[in-house]
């Protein structure tokens, strides 16, 4: 039997997506749908909006999606976001944002949910914190790598957060307020293929 494919996009964004959400997900339908194949494409978050609905994407996973009119919008997951420091630094376990303004603060650009409703960028602006953006990065996974270095500090998924080396890095729950989100899955409503659907039900149970 010719093996099927499904298509589906995620957002570069977070390793969160690629390297940690998205796997268990198809390790999952696998074992009860083993002869399905995915074509995992990684996008940054503009590029996610000028690439969503093109033909030859069939599912969008991403954070923060707005649902438009011709797509079906789900939550398959809801989190919030944490301060990552080096261990050197020796912050505690819980935290205000503005006892860090001293500290190298990596800024995730580039990045659409942070400018969401519960973004840290405006939270920073609206309550006049003057942080020290010491570095910028588009990649929260690559910001987390800094901080594995002893370099910087960054608020960070609990998805990243997950691949974290706990050895090099500490881990606080800012107290100021709860940047969230959600990961969110589209799919285009007129979507003819059965296969697509079949997954997109899936997440939806």
């Amino acid at each position: 039997m010719q093996l099927q494919r499904v298509q589906f996009l995620s957002r570069r964004r977070w390793v969160a997506v690629a390297e940690t959400l998205v796997p268990k997900i198809i390790k999952k339908y696998n074992i009860v749908n083993p002869d399905t194949r995915f074509n995992l494409i990684n996008l940054n978050s503009i590029d996610l909006i000028e690439e969503r609905y093109k033909p030859d994407i069939d599912i969008t996973i991403c954070f923060n999606a707005k649902t438009v009119s011709n797509s079906k919008n789900i939550i398959i997951k809801e989190g919030k976001h944490f301060l990552v420091s080096p261990k050197k630094y020796n912050l505690k376990k819980e935290i205000y944002l503005k006892d860090l303004s001293h500290f190298q603060y990596i800024e995730i650009t580039n990045l659409l949910s942070l400018y969401s409703d519960s973004s840290v960028m405006n939270y920073f602006i609206n309550n006049g914190l003057d942080m020290n953006f010491y570095f910028k990065s588009d990649s929260y996974s690559a910001a987390l790598s800094m901080i594995d270095e002893g370099i910087g500090i960054s608020i960070l998924d609990d998805n990243t957060i997950s691949k974290a080396n706990e050895k090099l890095v500490n881990i606080s729950n800012i107290l100021d307020t709860e940047f969230t989100y959600q990961i969110n899955a589209i799919i285009k409503k007129d979507l003819g293929s059965s296969l697509c659907n079949d997954f997109f039900n899936y997440l939806i149970e």
